[in-house]
């Protein structure tokens, strides 16, 4: 489990700081995200490895054990929601109170992540 939670921090590299470009942290996060992304997606195919499965098991266990490692996807995940709060303005609605960007139908919600994923990591999603 330890080569696992080293792969990931390493692709997610250091902690943001003020020398760094924002779009490389985000970079960086992405590309981490990915790489989760395809591990778990790898282990639910009918011809994974045991290899794929045990690599997908230590990631979930991971995630819910390590904090660090919760702590990289939650930036990305903080990172994302902030794009899209800039992508999709609340709306106000006819009773005056306005829409939360998680309003944003989810097709178009699910497009946009990925077409930002494969344009910073140059990875492949389905």
């Amino acid at each position: 489990m330890e080569e696992v939670r080293n792969e990931l921090l390493q692709l997610a590299g250091p902690s943001y700081s003020v020398r760094e470009q924002a779009g490389q942290y985000v970079d960086r996060l992405e590309t981490a995200a990915l790489w989760v992304w395809q591990r778990t997606m790898a282990a639910c195919e009918a011809s994974s490895s045991e290899e794929d499965r045990r690599t997908a098991q230590q990631l979930c266990t991971l995630l819910l054990t390590d904090s660090e490692m919760l702590d990289v996807l939650l930036a990305l995940h903080d990172i994302q929601a902030a794009q899209l709060f800039l992508s999709f303005p609340p709306i106000p609605t006819r009773h005056g109170k306005t829409c939360s960007k998680w309003d944003v139908p989810t097709k178009h919600l699910s497009t946009k992540c990925r077409e930002s994923v494969q344009t910073r990591a140059g990875g492949k999603v389905n």
